[in-house]
């Protein structure tokens, strides 16, 4: 039995690098492998090209493609994909399960949400003694 995978959150450009492998059984989906990790299903916050059907994050662009009849959206909107990896080819895109508009300030929390941060050096971490006083019981 096929279960479904979880929306992972990664920006295009990683998308666009993972190694894809084409699933051999219909019970096992297409994916892309990331750091060990088999990514199906992505989560991404980006800007719509309406003209050429692409989504930019501001990390890379890739197209998308729906099944059916084009959601209502604008040029230039921002909007929360979640989508299957797909790969045509040689072409990489993403095969549009859901798209829906959000706040402009969603792309900037993604993008601070899925920038890598660099660990603190031990200099750099403030810490203070506390005096604990002893209590009678």
């Amino acid at each position: 039995m096929y279960e479904r995978a979880t929306a992972l959150k990664i920006p295009i450009k990683t998308l666009l690098e993972g190694e894809y492998h084409q699933s051999q059984s219909e019970y096992q989906p297409n994916h892309i492998i990331i750091n060990n990790q088999k990514i199906s299903r992505i989560n991404i916050i980006a800007r719509i090209n309406k003209e050429d059907l692409t989504i930019d994050d501001g990390t890379g662009k890739i197209k998308i493609s729906f099944f059916g009849e084009t959601p209502e959206i604008k040029d230039n909107e921002t909007v929360r994909v979640i989508g299957k990896i797909r790969e045509q080819e040689g072409k990489r895109y993403l095969s549009i399960e859901s798209i829906v508009n959000v706040n402009e300030k969603e792309l900037e929390l993604r993008q601070l949400e899925l920038k890598p941060s660099k660990p603190l050096k031990k200099e750099e971490v403030k810490t203070e003694e506390l005096e604990i006083e002893e209590l009678e019981i």
